[in-house]
């Protein structure tokens, strides 16, 4: 088994090398939240840079931790997408498209546009039966992948 110390060493050399542009799924709380509060607080000490796109359902809430991410990272960037059901393909293709197209908007000259870093933090519990969406899907695998 690799060893934590070896994980954090990595991480940071990662970090110190490149700009790190992430998109995170439910980061208004939870898993998500506390990814992209800790990428803030790391990026700030010894990253190269940091774009974070979160993506939710709740405005009110993402704006609470991207203010408080901005203190901790203030040369961070940090863009709030609205998401409908993640559940449902046509909601995951907005959601694509939109930060597609403002990746390439904040890219610098020279820069290759991308995602990096992926945390899919939205929260779905599948303790009953299959429940399908209206496209026709199971909600959880299609919430999984």
């Amino acid at each position: 088994m690799i060893s934590i110390k070896a994980v954090k060493d990595c991480n940071a050399a990662h970090i110190k090398s490149q700009l790190l542009v992430s998109v995170i799924t439910g980061g208004a709380s939870g898993i998500g939240e506390h990814s992209i509060r800790t990428l803030a607080d790391i990026h700030d000490k010894e990253g190269k840079g940091l774009r974070i796109y979160l993506v939710g359902r709740e405005g009110v809430a993402a704006k609470h931790t991207i203010s408080d991410c901005l203190e901790l990272c203030p040369k961070g960037a940090f863009r709030f997408v609205q998401a409908g059901d993640l559940a449902f393909l046509k909601d995951v293709d907005y959601v694509c498209a939109d930060i597609t197209t403002a990746d390439e908007i904040a890219s610098s000259p020279g820069e290759r546009p991308g995602i990096y870093f992926l945390v899919m933090g939205h929260g779905y519990l599948a303790f009953e039966a299959r429940q399908e969406t209206r496209e026709g899907l199971d909600a959880f695998y299609s919430l999984l992948y």
